[in-house]
């Protein structure tokens, strides 16, 4: 049997050897660290240095060149539709113009047949009164 020493949960004593440190023994290199730090520093600074005259490179190119349009491309049809929008809402803005005068009076949409058209608020009003104001049952209003 191997002779093992299991340390006991009894409080230490004077006489007590004291346990073998339970950390690491050896230092930090301070001086590969602070060397590492003003390398990242330098990079760092050169980067951004780099970067920033390229960009200035760039600029002074684009402001040099004038890009003309090549002829035919002045006279390019626009393609067929559906476009994209270039003003979002605009066309829908356009759209509820044209409606509303349609959807706010009354007038004959059938006059042979006695078709009437109403206005929508009219006919919200009437469509509640009929089939009342739609709702979720009982059971559904509980689970949320």
């Amino acid at each position: 049997m191997m002779n093992t020493r299991i340390r006991s949960l009894e409080p230490l004593t004077p006489d007590t050897p004291a346990p073998a440190p339970m950390h690491e023994p050896s230092d930090v290199n301070v001086r590969i660290v602070l060397i590492f730090a003003c390398l990242l520093f330098i990079g760092s600074v050169s980067i951004m240095i780099s970067v920033k005259l390229l960009l200035n490179y760039f600029e002074i190119n684009r402001a040099r060149e004038e890009v003309s349009l090549p002829s035919w491309a002045a006279h390019t049809p626009l393609p067929p539709p559906p476009r994209l929008e270039v003003f979002s809402g605009q066309d829908l803005q356009k759209l509820r113009a044209r409606e509303a005068p349609l959807i706010h009076r009354y007038r004959w949409a059938d006059k042979a047949n006695g078709t009437v058209d109403i206005p929508i608020d009219r006919a919200e009003e009437l469509l509640a009164q009929q089939h009342g104001l739609p709702s979720r049952p009982e059971e559904s209003r509980k689970d949320h």
